[in-house]
């Protein structure tokens, strides 16, 4: 695991955001650093997907601040509002790079073919300068042969790795993944759990909405645990799901980390237990 940098790469400022009377955001605030990587943990319902999806405006928050490497994207508070044009939106929103449950590609392309799209239309890259890297993105995400291949010719984690590596062909700045592995089998999950490992070893910065604790221990720099809209506690995870301090953050990871303690809190991240999914949402 890199280094983390002190620089603030994603801060979010007392988002809030409801449905009619429901409301899933209850003012969060966070900060995300250069380098580090964020789980965001909590039962279905908590508000950990619907922050994602506010990251990056997929989801437009009621109240708020956003920011992305200390450029605003989002400001309502109270009667101010922050107003950018599309374009500048756009170019805020182009330094996030968002991985989805259920892949979100194009079935009538090829895999290079979904790689390049955002490439040659948004960034107006050379054609083959973008297939050369869309090659060189598929070979990193153990796929260097599937470039010539539609969706119908390969499994979903082959598919989730084709939509990791569209992501990377617009170089973001930070990397939002919401469940990455929810839609797949057990079987298949290995590859794309290994993928955004390599992704964590070379310093990508990254936010990760997941169900897989064991998978969050191992690999987050800190993990988040959201409960009713709120972050309710966050911080290193052997720290954090071995502590006891959060009732609720208890009873949600208690298989897991009745199993953590016998490793005990200096447990090395290799050693972790199995994944666990207590709640999966």
């Amino acid at each position: 695991m890199t280094a983390i940098s002190t620089e603030v790469v994603l801060s979010v400022r007392g988002i809030e955001k409801s449905y009619g009377k429901q409301h899933v955001l209850c003012g969060v605030d966070l900060d995300v650093h250069r380098g580090e990587v964020v789980c965001l943990i909590g039962a279905s319902g908590s508000g950990k997907t619907s922050l994602l999806r506010c990251m990056n405006l997929l989801m437009q928050p009621d109240q708020g601040e956003i920011l992305i490497e200390g450029a605003p994207l989002f400001r309502c508070k109270g009667t101010e509002r922050l107003k950018l044009s599309s374009r500048q939106v756009s170019a805020v929103r182009l330094k996030t790079g968002m991985v989805f449950q259920n892949f979100n590609l194009f079935p009538h392309r090829t895999a290079v073919e979904n790689i390049i799209e955002a490439p040659l239309v948004v960034k107006k890259v050379p054609r083959a300068e973008a297939e050369a890297q869309a090659r060189e993105l598929l070979t990193r995400m153990g796929l260097p042969d599937a470039g010539h291949k539609y969706l119908s010719q390969l499994s979903g984690g082959q598919q989730q790795r084709i939509a990791i590596a569209r992501e990377l062909a617009m170089q973001p700045t930070i990397m939002l993944f919401d469940e990455p592995t929810s839609a797949l089998d057990p079987e298949l999950e290995g590859d794309v759990l290994a993928a955004i490992r390599q992704l964590a070893a070379e310093g990508m910065t990254m936010v990760i909405v997941t169900h897989e604790i064991g998978f969050a221990y191992e690999l987050a720099d800190r993990m988040v645990f959201m409960d009713q809209g709120v972050v309710a506690t966050s911080g290193p995870p052997r720290e954090l799901l071995l502590a006891d301090a959060n009732p609720r953050l208890a009873a949600f990871v208690g298989r897991f980390t009745e199993q953590a303690r016998l490793l005990g809190p200096l447990a090395a991240p290799a050693a972790a237990p199995p994944t666990t999914s207590p709640n999966k949402g």
